[in-house]
């Protein structure tokens, strides 16, 4: 378990547009499976988000717990966050963004995730 016990990173699903986006914190156990996730990605290239509907995850480390950026996205199998002076781009390869989406859904967020993954699905048949 981390030692960094109290501290918290706020986890936000961006999907609206002119209303307050859902979000939720981690804390514990939770970072820990967060920051070893992150570790040993393969970098990959921008993908860039849409300006309406669902926009990926955002995390939000303020309290700068060690190993985890203090921003990131993450959006389609990318995620990003700046390094040093350069935002750099990673394959979510360990698959953090279904666990955004499990824990959205475990949130009460289940409504949404469905709306989201239905509308995927509709635009990969369209592909």
């Amino acid at each position: 378990m981390s030692n960094e016990t109290n501290k918290v990173i706020r986890i936000s699903l961006s999907v609206f547009s002119g209303r307050p986006n859902p979000y939720w914190e981690l804390s514990g156990e939770k970072i820990d499976e967060l920051r070893n996730k992150i570790i040993g990605l393969p970098r990959t290239k921008e993908v860039q988000s849409p300006g309406l509907g669902y926009r990926g995850f955002k995390i939000n480390n303020r309290e700068k717990i060690k190993g985890i950026p203090e921003r990131m996205y993450i959006y389609r199998k990318t995620i990003s966050f700046r390094e040093k002076t350069v935002i750099v781009f990673y394959e979510d390869s360990n698959n953090i963004e279904e666990l955004l989406f499990q824990q959205a859904k475990e949130q009460g967020f289940e409504k949404i995730i469905e709306k989201i993954k239905a509308r995927e699905e509709n635009e990969a048949k369209s592909v």
